[in-house]
C-alpha cells in the first residue's frame, strides 16, 4: 500500500478526495429525506408540527375529512415518494459510477505499478546485463593481459634464445674464418706454386698452340688450295672434254707440272714446319735456361746476402765483445789465460736484460766470472744491429781479456 502511495500519490489523493465528496452529498440527502411525514386532516392542524408526545393509550378519535383534500395528500405523498426514489436511483447510479470510476483508477494505478515493476524489471536486466558483460569484458582484459604476458615472456626466451644462437653462431663464424684464413694461406701458397707451374706450362702450351695456328693456318690455305685446284681441274675437265682430242698432250704436261709444283711445296712445307718445331724446341730450351739461370741467380744473391748477414752479425758480436772488453776492470790474481762463455739477453735498443756466465776454463776464478759479467753491464747499451735481420736478442760470445 506504501508503494501505491509513493508511486500514484496524486491518484490516490484523487479516490480520497471523491470518496469525502460522496460521503457529504449522501449525508445532506439523507438529513433532507430521513424526517418522517406527518399527515394531518384539516385544515387547522395540517401546518404545525407537533410536539411528540408519550405513548399513551388515547381514546379513538374520529373526525370528518374532505375527500379531496385527502386526495391532493395522498397524491401529493406518492409524488414525493416518486421524487425520493429517483433521488436514490440518481444517487445510486453515481455511486455505481464512482465505484466504476474507483475501480478503473485501481486498474489504472495498477497498470502503472505492473508498468513500473516491469520497467524496474527490466532496468534490473540492463544492469545485470551490463555488469555481466562489464564482467566478461574484464575477463577478457584479464585474459588477453596474461596471454599478452606469455607471449612477453615467450618473445623474451625466443630473443635469449637467439642471442644465444648468434653467439654461437659469432664463435663457429670466428673459428670458420679462422679455418678459411689458415686455408687461404695454404692455398695460396698451393696457388703460387701452381701459379709459376702453370706458367711455365703457359709458355708451352702457347708455343704449342702458334705451331698449332701456323699449322691449321697452312691447312686452311691447302684445303682452300685444294678447293681452287679442284674447281680449276673440273673446269679444265669440262674444257679437256671439249678440247679432249687437241690438248690431251697439255693436260699431260701440265698435270706434270702440277705434280712437281705440289712436290715442292709439299717439300717446303715439310721443312717450315721442321724448320718451326726446332724453332720452338729452341725457344723452350731458351725459356728453361732463363728459368734455370733466374733460379741459379736468385740462390746465388740469396747465399751473398746470408752471407753478408753472417759477416755482419760476426762483426756485431765481434764489436760487442769489444766494448764489453772496454769496459774490463782487471780484477787481482786473475790469469792471462782465464776465459769464459757469456750468454746476455738484449733489448732491440742494445739496453742490458740479463748477463751470465755458461762455459768457464779452469782458470776462471769466481773474481774472473764476476768481473765478466760486470764488464757486460758496464758496456750497456750494446752496439745496435747493422740491419734488423742481424739482431738477435740472445747473445753468446766467449770473453777472454
Amino acid at each position: 500500500m506504501l508503494d501505491f502511495l509513493k508511486q500514484y500519490p496524486k491518484s490516490f489523493a484523487f479516490a480520497v478526495l471523491m470518496h469525502l465528496a460522496i460521503f457529504t452529498l449522501l449525508a445532506i440527502k439523507w438529513e433532507l429525506f430521513s424526517d418522517p411525514v406527518k399527515i394531518e386532516i384539516g385544515s387547522d392542524a395540517a401546518q404545525e408540527p407537533q410536539e411528540p408526545q408519550p405513548n399513551l393509550v388515547q381514546p379513538m378519535q374520529t373526525r370528518t375529512v374532505d375527500a379531496k383534500q385527502v386526495q391532493e395528500q395522498i397524491k401529493l405523498i406518492e409524488q414525493q415518494q416518486q421524487a425520493r426514489i429517483q433521488e436514490k436511483e440518481r444517487l445510486a447510479q453515481e455511486a455505481q459510477q464512482e465505484k466504476q470510476r474507483l475501480e478503473e483508477a485501481k486498474r489504472q494505478a495498477a497498470e502503472e505499478k505492473r508498468k513500473a515493476e516491469e520497467a524496474e524489471r527490466q532496468a534490473e536486466a540492463q544492469r545485470l546485463k551490463a555488469e555481466e558483460e562489464k564482467r566478461k569484458a574484464a575477463e577478457a582484459q584479464r585474459l588477453a593481459e596474461e596471454q599478452k604476458q606469455k607471449e612477453l615472456q615467450a618473445k623474451r626466451k625466443a630473443e635469449e634464445e637467439k642471442r644465444k644462437a648468434d653467439e654461437a653462431k659469432r664463435v663457429a663464424e670466428e673459428q670458420r674464418k679462422q679455418a678459411e684464413l689458415e686455408k687461404r694461406k695454404a692455398e695460396e701458397e698451393r696457388k703460387r706454386a701452381a701459379e709459376e707451374k702453370r706458367k711455365a706450362e703457359e709458355a708451352k702450351r702457347l708455343a704449342e698452340e702458334a705451331h698449332q695456328k701456323e699449322l691449321e693456318a697452312k691447312r686452311i690455305a691447302e684445303e682452300e688450295k685444294r678447293k681452287a685446284e679442284e674447281e680449276r681441274q673440273r673446269a679444265e675437265a669440262e674444257k679437256q672434254k671439249r678440247l679432249e682430242a687437241q690438248h690431251k698432250a697439255e693436260e699431260a704436261e701440265k698435270k706434270r707440272l702440277a705434280e712437281e709444283k705440289r712436290k715442292r711445296e709439299l717439300e717446303a712445307e715439310i721443312k717450315r714446319k721442321e724448320l718451326e718445331r726446332q724453332r720452338a724446341e729452341q725457344a723452350a730450351r731458351e725459356a728453361e735456361l732463363q728459368r734455370q739461370l733466374k733460379a741459379e741467380e736468385s740462390a746465388r744473391l740469396e747465399a751473398e746476402r746470408n752471407r753478408q748477414i753472417q759477416s755482419l752479425k760476426v762483426r756485431y758480436v765481434t764489436e760487442i765483445a769489444a766494448k764489453v772488453k772496454n769496459n774490463w776492470r782487471t780484477p787481482a790474481n786473475v790469469s792471462p789465460e782465464a776465459q769464459c762463455d757469456l750468454h746476455i739477453l738484449q733489448r732491440r735498443d742494445g739496453s742490458i736484460i740479463s748477463a751470465r756466465v755458461l762455459n768457464c776454463n779452469a782458470l776462471a776464478s769466481k773474481q774472473f766470472q764476476d768481473a765478466a759479467v760486470n764488464a757486460v753491464y758496464r758496456a750497456s747499451p750494446l752496439p745496435q744491429a747493422p740491419v734488423p735481420e742481424v739482431y738477435e736478442k740472445e747473445i753468446l760470445f766467449t770473453f777472454k781479456p
